[in-house]
């Protein structure tokens, strides 16, 4: 859902998008106590990617909120902002170590959209 005014810009980058240590500060965004990254995923998710990013300026709503029911979209938040990978920036299932359970109900390897700034 955009508008006529979105505003699109594409650049080919190169993004690291995880790394093997949690980062731990503030006890707020402690993740100290959850298991995360070499825990759940393969050496190769690890290893640097390219991606071709996307980011738009418009109206948006959620790739999630897309799949919604209609009398619902009235209730649906907007966003200004819309990230949009050529892949999903989330390890392929088979760099999960265990994919049965949430990563495969969740499928995050096929999230490419992202959107942010409230509106």
């Amino acid at each position: 859902m955009t508008t006529d005014t979105a505003q699109h810009s594409s650049e080919n980058t190169l993004v690291s998008i995880l790394c093997k240590e949690p980062w731990s500060g503030d006890s707020i965004n402690d993740m100290s106590n959850y298991t995360i990254n070499e825990a759940l995923l393969t050496d190769d998710a690890f290893l640097p990617k390219s991606y071709i990013v996307s980011l738009e300026k418009g109206r948006f709503i959620t790739a999630f909120d897309q799949l919604g029911e209609p009398r619902r979209l009235e209730y649906t938040p907007e966003y200004a902002l819309r990230l949009t990978f050529d892949r999903s920036p989330y390890p392929p299932r088979e760099e999960w170590r265990r994919p049965e359970g949430a990563p495969d109900a969740m499928k995050f390897w096929e999230w490419r959209e992202f959107c942010g700034g409230k509106l």
